[in-house]
């Protein structure tokens, strides 16, 4: 019977955080005989050597590369060109509007990088974003049969909606407590 591929995705890898210590614990009780599993730490993301070598040897560790320049794409260029145009004749919420377009233009391309250049051929079984926000706009696009994103805070106001746009794409959310449990069912009903 061939391994199940799961994905893991981390905002980063240091010693005082409990997101890795939680993960750290998971990763310690999967059987590497029935599952492959990849653990992807986004760009930019604080990693301590000691905490790559405190995962099980069978984990494959990619650490993201940020080395795409998001504003030179023809589309979001071409955005920023008629916001600046905007500005320079005072249309100032057309410019503010487009100013606006520009910055999420460059968020979902951030977003969608992995999927395009680290995991182009990859199909996994299960995705597993384990921090919300940073990790789900970025597991969203990347294929698998199931999608889970993990909560690990309980404060609302720290979901962005862009977050709550790509957990349609997620066939569940695991919270780490019970409080945090209660601010998802409030915040995502559709998940309750």
């Amino acid at each position: 019977m061939p391994r199940r591929k799961i994905l893991f995705i981390n905002d980063s890898l240091w010693s005082g955080s409990g997101v890795f210590r939680s993960l750290q614990q998971v990763l310690n009780t999967l059987d590497y005989d029935k599952f492959d599993v990849t653990l992807y730490i986004l760009p930019g993301a604080k990693t301590e050597r000691e905490m790559l070598e405190a995962l099980p040897k069978e984990v494959r560790v990619m650490i993201g590369e940020d080395g795409a320049h998001y504003y030179r794409a023809p589309d979001v260029a071409l955005l920023h060109l008629l916001a600046r145009f905007a500005s320079l004749v005072k249309a100032k919420d057309s410019a503010e509007t487009l100013n606006k377009k520009v910055r999420r233009r460059i968020r979902e391309k951030k977003y969608r990088a992995p999927s395009k250049t680290c995991f182009r051929k990859s199909d996994f079984d299960v995705v597993v974003a384990n921090t919300v926000p940073r990790c789900a706009p970025t597991a969203a696009y990347i294929r698998s049969n199931k999608k889970y994103a993990v909560f690990h805070s309980s404060k609302a106001e720290f979901f962005p909606d862009e977050t709550a746009e790509a957990l349609r794409r997620f066939d569940g959310l695991i919270a780490v407590s019970e409080g945090v449990r209660q601010v998802l069912a409030d915040a995502y009903p559709a998940y309750r």
